[in-house]
C-alpha cells in the first residue's frame, strides 16, 4: 500500500521556503506583500493547469489535485467575500464562518504584538500637557486677570489671543498591522497550502490505484 507521507527532497525544500516566506509576509503584513502574493498565486494555479496537460503519471496526478483544490478554495473565498444582498446566504460560506478566516484571526493575535494591533497610539507631544493645549494664556496676572502690555500677540488656537496650539492626544501608529491586509495575505497562503495538500492527496490516490498486475 502506497504511503501518503512520501516526500521528495525538492518538495521538502519547497515546503521550508513556503513557511519562511509566509511567516515573513504575515509578520510584516503590508500592501507590498499582499500585491506580490496575489500576483504570484493565480499564476501558480495557471502553471499547474499547463502541467496537468503536459505531464504524465504521478506528476500529472499531483498537478491535477493542486489545480483543483487551489481553484476550489479561490472560488469559496470569492463567494464568501461577495457583497451582501437580501437573498438568503448559506451560512457556512459566510466570510467569518470559514475555518481559514478564524485560524487567520487567531494567528493575528499570536504573531502580531498588541502594540502593532493598535491603529492609534498616544502622542508623545501631548503627554503631560493636561488638556492638550500648549502655550496657555500668557500675560495674565492678578485678580480679574488684567492684561499687561495690551492683548499680546495673536498665536495658535483659531487666532484667539493668548491661546496655545492644540495637540492631538493620539497619532497614527507607524507600526500598525492592518487585520484586513493580514487576512488577504493569509488567504493567499492558505490557497497554496491547500492546493499542495490536494496535490499530495491526488498523487497518493494515483499510487494506490489498482494496476493490471495487482488485479491479475
Amino acid at each position: 500500500m502506497a504511503s501518503p507521507f512520501q516526500f521528495s527532497v525538492r518538495q521538502l525544500l519547497a515546503a521550508v521556503a513556503f513557511v519562511a516566506v509566509g511567516a515573513a509576509a504575515l509578520r510584516s503584513a503590508n500592501s507590498y506583500w499582499m500585491s506580490a502574493l496575489w500576483g504570484v498565486v493565480p499564476l501558480l494555479v495557471a502553471v499547474a493547469i499547463l502541467l496537468v496537460i503536459f505531464r504524465r503519471g504521478q506528476a500529472q496526478a499531483f498537478w491535477i489535485g493542486f489545480a483543483l483544490f487551489g481553484a476550489m478554495y479561490a472560488a469559496i473565498v470569492m463567494v464568501a467575500c461577495w457583497p451582501g444582498s437580501n437573498a438568503p446566504r448559506f451560512d457556512p460560506l459566510a466570510y467569518h464562518q470559514l475555518w481559514t478566516t478564524q485560524l487567520t484571526d487567531w494567528a493575528y493575535t499570536k504573531m502580531i504584538p498588541e502594540n502593532q494591533r493598535q491603529s492609534q497610539i498616544p502622542n508623545p507631544a501631548a503627554q503631560g500637557g493636561g488638556s492638550g493645549m500648549t502655550g496657555g494664556m500668557s500675560g495674565m496676572s492678578g485678580p480679574g486677570m488684567p492684561m499687561s502690555g495690551g492683548m499680546g500677540p495673536m498665536s495658535g488656537f483659531g487666532g484667539m489671543p493668548g491661546m496655545g496650539s492644540f495637540v492631538s492626544p493620539t497619532i497614527a501608529n507607524p507600526d500598525y498591522i492592518d487585520l484586513v491586509t493580514f487576512h488577504q495575505i493569509g488567504h493567499a497562503l492558505w490557497l497554496v497550502a491547500l492546493a499542495a495538500l490536494g496535490g499530495k492527496l491526488a498523487q497518493w490516490i494515483y499510487r494506490a490505484r489498482p494496476t493490471a498486475a495487482t488485479a491479475s
